[in-house]
């Protein structure tokens, strides 16, 4: 379902650069349950968000059921999100001022 293949997610900071995440080769297949632990500031949120087709790696290639996932344009790979992928955000990114039928909708 997911394959990384030598991917990097570097950040430039000043004149730092900084490598929040490294693979060089991880596959998860359809089915299979992954847990991702690690302390803060190891990749964590990096690497699903580069698996939830948010975030582009610097290096490498992420494909999600054999397609590119970042050969994609933006409109499809919110599509898959929506379709196919179960994504719950760390916080809740909700809209005070809405209703809840309003957050879901938008």
């Amino acid at each position: 379902m997911f394959r990384i293949e030598d991917v990097r997610k570097i950040y430039s900071k000043k004149a730092q650069t900084i490598v929040a995440l490294q693979i060089d080769d991880l596959q998860i297949d359809s089915g299979e349950y992954l847990a991702v632990v690690g302390r803060s500031g190891s990749g964590k949120s990096t690497l699903l968000s580069l698996l939830g087709g948010m975030l582009e790696p610097s290096e490498g290639k992420v494909w999600f059921e054999d397609q590119l996932l970042y050969e994609l344009p933006l409109t499809e790979r919110a599509r898959i999100r929506r379709e196919k992928i179960g994504f719950v955000f760390q916080t809740f990114n909700l809209v005070p001022y809405l209703t809840a039928l309003e957050n879901v909708q938008l």
